[in-house]
């Protein structure tokens, strides 16, 4: 019998998950505006418990939200005039770089070069590598599409939370706990939580993000604001973004500053960053609450990665605190939880 639970439960998960994948335009926004309705909840309830109307503490929450776009994006205007500013000398350097490495690129994807044709011209020339770009450039604005259209329903989506809407705890209360204590009570540790994590994360991102900067300014790379706000945002990805952000930096330090001891020093220096920032200082700011195994991370990872895209990359771990806290009520459940730490 226990056999034929156990099958009946993995072909349940999977199909959840394949209704999630299927209509991702929904829950992709809906789990977001859940996420940012959590973290202001607290701030609602002030509000509440002073009796003031909810609309005063939605236009407050609107103008903290209208802050923080704005200073991300002065940020971004910042990277973007740095990548603008790209002189003769840049390129001429990048170019006698290129020409070094994409030798070998040349043997690699078979491309036939005449002897007049400098090596960098070859190289984008080719078919393989023009219908990459192109590819990327049509997926670069799909991704843009998306992200919009993302942003916006996730926005509606908190409001509706933020409301009272959709009452979260009503909802846990007829769906899965049954009683209203518990669950008011899984509730508040789920702000709790989803508080930390993402106070944790900023903080520890918006340091990476700094001495990446400071980092590729001393070794006089190019770009240095950019590579910081990439960093940024890429170390919002669990274990995946922080070894990007290491691999996407030292590719381009090597144009610029070739096979050299340099460039090995400044691959350490962003390992050493990634290595206090995610492997010491982020677990001791989580707390036990929040910390999980490697394995569990990477497991999540994937699952809502091959779900949902990078969305469900970001938001994999956030998921992961939900499941926890959940399970953890129930005693029946309570190995699974125990197996996430």
């Amino acid at each position: 019998m226990s056999s034929i639970q156990n099958l009946l439960l993995i072909i349940v998960i999977s199909l959840v998950l394949y209704l999630f994948n299927i209509l991702s335009f929904i829950f992709i926004p809906l789990a977001f505006g859940l996420f940012g309705a959590l973290l202001f909840s607290p701030l609602m309830r002030w509000f509440t418990s002073k009796r003031l109307p909810r609309l005063f503490g939605l236009i407050f929450i609107v103008l903290v939200i209208s802050v923080i776009a704005r200073g991300a994006y002065e940020v971004v205007y910042l990277a973007t005039e740095e990548l603008e500013s790209v002189d003769a000398g840049f390129i001429d350097n990048a170019t006698y770089r290129m020409n070094e490495i994409t030798d070998k690129a040349l043997d690699i994807l078979g491309i036939e070069m005449d002897e007049a044709q400098e090596q960098i011209t070859a190289f984008f020339k080719s078919d393989k590598v023009r219908s990459f770009l192109l590819g990327n450039v049509n997926n670069g604005l799909s991704f843009a599409i998306n992200f919009i259209s993302i942003l916006l329903m996730s926005l509606f989506f908190m409001v509706l939370f933020l409301f009272g809407s959709i009452d979260v705890e009503k909802v846990l209360e007829s769906l899965i706990f049954k009683e209203m204590n518990t669950s008011k009570e899984a509730y508040r540790k789920l702000e709790k939580n989803i508080l930390v994590f993402v106070l944790v994360k900023l903080i520890i991102s918006a340091i990476t993000g700094f001495a990446y900067s400071v980092v590729a300014y001393s070794f006089g790379v190019s770009f240095p604001i950019f590579w910081g706000v990439l960093a940024f945002l890429l170390n919002f990805i669990q274990v995946v973004g922080p070894i990007l952000s290491v691999v996407l930096l030292s590719l381009f330090a090597t144009i610029e500053m070739g096979f050299t001891g340099g460039l090995i020093f400044f691959t350490l220096l962003l390992i050493a960053i990634q290595t206090i920032g995610g492997g010491i200082l982020e677990p001791i700011l989580m707390g036990k609450s929040l910390s999980m195994n490697t394995i569990s991370i990477l497991v999540m990872l994937s699952i809502w990665g091959f779900v949902w895209g990078i969305p469900g990359m970001i938001l994999s771990i956030p998921i992961t605190v939900v499941l926890k806290v959940i399970l953890e009520r129930f005693p029946s459940t309570k190995t699974f939880s125990d197996l996430i730490l």
